[in-house]
This record gives structure tokens, sequence and C-alpha cells, in this order.
């Protein structure tokens, strides 16, 4: 499934009905993080594009109504990962770089990805990659967290 997550309920409709006129059926679910439109994997590069241009288009809106209901707000995005001492950490990402992986993956799978990335920073292997051990040592590499 590919998904996409939206923070204002009128914009991930309209994303819905575009992709419905798309010929494309989606499921939307709302937690604590948003609305998440999923969408199957299988479409036609042409649809996924124009569907990709319109989820763009949609947040830019999102940016400006945050804008119009908080003016001057400051824009900022993270994941919060926990350290192996148990300390909870706050990695920030640039808002622009955060909107375009959620663009392409999960927020489970960001959050994975950014997990792996602190463990293996945490615990470093300093071999080439074609002879590291690490997933053998840890159980885990930065790219095994990814969809954990």
């Amino acid at each position: 499934m590919m998904e996409y997550i939206f923070f204002d309920r009128s914009l991930s409709d309209l994303f819905v009905e575009y992709a419905g006129q798309q010929g494309v059926e989606c499921t939307q679910t709302q937690d604590d993080m948003g609305i998440t439109v999923a969408l199957p994997e299988d479409l036609p590069e042409a649809v996924e594009e124009v569907l990709e241009n319109r989820y763009d288009e949609l947040l830019e809106q999102q940016a400006a109504l945050i804008e119009a209901e908080e003016p001057g707000l400051i824009h900022v995005a993270g994941i919060r990962v926990e350290l192996a001492d148990g300390r909870p950490c706050m990695v920030r990402i640039a808002p622009e770089m955060m909107n375009r992986l959620l663009g392409c993956m999960s927020i489970e799978e960001l959050h994975g990805l950014v997990t792996g990335i602190a463990r293996d920073v945490e615990n470093p292997d300093g071999r080439a990659l074609c002879c590291s051990a690490s997933s053998a040592a840890t159980g885990h590499s930065a790219s095994d967290s990814v969809g954990e």
C-alpha cells in the first residue's frame, strides 16, 4: 500500500475524490498523527505521477491553512527515538524533507529507518559495507529497521 498523510479532513477528502476520478480506490484512517489515505501499490506509473502531483498541491494548501491559522508559526518536524540507554531523543528533520519522505514511505517505515540509524550511530561498525557483520553482531542495521 502507498500511504499519504493529511492533517485536514477536507484536503484528504479532496485527494480521495481526485483518486476516484483516476479510477483508484482508497481507504482513509485517522489516528493521533493525522489522516492516512492508502492506495494500492500496483498503479500505472502515469496515474501514480498525477496523484503525487495532486498530493504536492494539497500539501501546499495544508501549509497555507496552518500559516493562516497560526501566523509566524515555526515549521519544524522530527521523529522521536529511544536511545539504547532508554533516553528519548528527538531527531530533527527539515519539514520539506519530512514531506518528501512521507510522500514515499509510511510514518512507521520512516520511524524504523531513523531508529535504525540512531542504533547504528550508537553502535558503529567501521568495516566496509561488503564486509560488515553489523546485522549479525547486533541483529539489526539501519536498513533492516525500515518497515519494522
